[in-house]
Order: structure tokens, then sequence, then C-alpha cells
């Protein structure tokens, strides 16, 4: 008997922990757009496919790249409009919009810095998981 419960406790603590992991979070968000740093970007158009669509009943997709600027120094701005957090979210902080912008290169394409966009939320920029 004691055998059974402690598997049961071992899968219910993995399956908990799973969950946690699986969930991401805002930081792993920050290094995938960090990872981005010196690497190509490819995108001169890119509208998501499940734009507007309700994910996960808490999440709204975004439209995708909405737009594109030059900076004073003739950089390239991609800006990035990736979901929105409903307000029905169990976590209040990180409701709003996850925009992003990207600076690249024109020349060689290559992404320069990055940073979120001044109505976005960073806290709803988030990896979520699948």
């Amino acid at each position: 008997m004691i055998t059974f419960y402690k598997i049961f406790f071992i899968l219910f603590t993995s399956l908990l922990f799973s969950g946690c992991i699986m969930r991401g979070g805002h930081q792993p968000f920050v290094k995938m757009y960090n990872n981005h740093l010196g690497k190509k970007n490819l995108f001169d158009k890119y509208k998501f496919e499940s734009y507007g669509q309700i994910i996960g009943g808490f999440r709204k997709s975004g439209y995708g790249l909405t737009h594109i600027t030059k900076d004073k120094n003739g950089n390239l701005i991609y800006h990035w409009d990736h979901w929105e957090v409903l307000p029905n979210y169990n976590d209040k902080k990180a409701v709003g919009k996850c925009k992003v912008y990207e600076i690249v290169d024109p020349k060689t394409k290559i992404v320069k810095a990055w940073g979120f966009e001044p109505d976005s939320n960073p806290l709803s920029c988030q990896v979520w998981g699948g």
C-alpha cells in the first residue's frame, strides 16, 4: 500500500511541475527574443493564421507583423502584435497586449535590438505551454 502512495505522490508532483514548466512565463519570452539578436529577420510580411481567435479561453491571437518603419539611422523597425491576454485570465498582472518591435539592419537583415511597444504589457508576453 505504501508503494501505491509513493507512486501516486511521484505522479502527482510530476504533473504539477510539468504544468509549471509548460507555461513558461515572461522570462523565457525575453530569452527567446534575446536569442534573435544577431540573427537574420526573414519577415517582410507575416500575418498569423489564428488572427483574432481566442486561444485557451483567455488569450486572443494578434495580427502578426503589423508594419515596418525606419528610425533616424535608417534601420528598419518591425512592429509585432503577438496576442492579448484577456481580463478573465487568473493572473491580472499579465492582462494586456503583447507587442514588440525589432530593430533590423536594412542591408543584412540582422536583428540589432528589440523591445516592448509603448502600448504593450510586457508581462503579457510569455511563453505558453502547448
